[in-house]
């Protein structure tokens, strides 16, 4: 990775940055020695090299929030002012879009109940067209049989012409979906919890901050941690070595 060098600063500035530069090698290199920690002297030396690093990224840190602190501010006031502008826009536009969702939502269900019952018809007149034409067939089958028993099956009997069923009407619906010329209009899937503790534990999250919050209690009550035991959680203390 390439080191940020910024242009138009002083000699004094360029001087710090090599100074950090050189720091950070330096730490590096002798970071890099360490490959395991055995002992308490080992730790003694891994331990102030981790307080060095420490320092040092806490240093650039701090000059960069001097730096970028007072562009935080204007950023601050620009959306501030962005949103005092567009305050009145905002709110007509949630305003209009919660009527246009609640009446295209309407029609939507309007339009599908519709189509659920033209569907619902033409399903009946296939069934009932479609147990006509059997019928008629049963009729053919029936007066064939009679004709070949009364001349013989060797007598070439022409069997008499089927009847065809009349045409099956097919409904359309009297109902159409939403539309309009200025929008698109998409189906949308959305949720409302209404049971929190019936809810799918697959659609659930695990809180890390509530159980960090229950082990702090529990330390700060004398609680050993050996003692407590929480379902699908493994309780453990550790120690956390910390720059001084």
């Amino acid at each position: 990775m390439s080191d940020i060098v910024l242009a138009g600063i002083n000699e004094e500035a360029l001087t710090k940055q090599a100074e950090w530069l050189l720091a950070r090698d330096t730490l590096l290199g002798s970071s890099q020695t360490v490959r395991q920690v055995t002992n308490a002297s080992e730790l003694n030396g891994s331990g102030l090299l981790q307080t060095e690093i420490s320092k040092l990224i806490k240093e650039l840190e701090t000059k960069r929030l001097a730096l970028t602190r007072p562009l935080d501010a204007v950023k601050k006031a620009i959306t501030t002012k962005e949103n005092e502008l567009v305050a009145n826009l905002v709110s007509e536009h949630a305003r209009l879009k919660a009527m246009n969702n609640a009446y295209a939502t309407m029609q939507m269900k309007l339009a599908e109940a519709e189509q659920r019952r033209i569907d619902d018809l033409n399903r009946k007149q296939a069934q009932e067209a479609a147990e006509a034409q059997r019928k008629l067939d049963e009729e053919n089958e029936e007066k064939q049989r009679k004709a070949q028993a009364t001349f013989g099956f060797c007598q070439v009997v022409t069997p008499p012409e089927p009847v065809a069923v009349k045409p099956v009407p097919v409904y359309v619906p009297s109902v159409t979906g939403p539309s309009s010329s200025s929008n698109t209009i998409t189906k949308t899937w959305k949720f409302e919890i209404i049971d929190s503790k019936q809810v799918p534990r697959e659609f659930c999250e695990v809180d890390d901050k509530k159980i960090r919050a229950f082990l702090a209690y529990q330390k700060s009550m004398g609680v050993n941690i050996d003692s407590l035991q929480v379902a699908g959680l493994r309780l453990y203390a550790e120690a956390n070595v910390g720059a001084r």
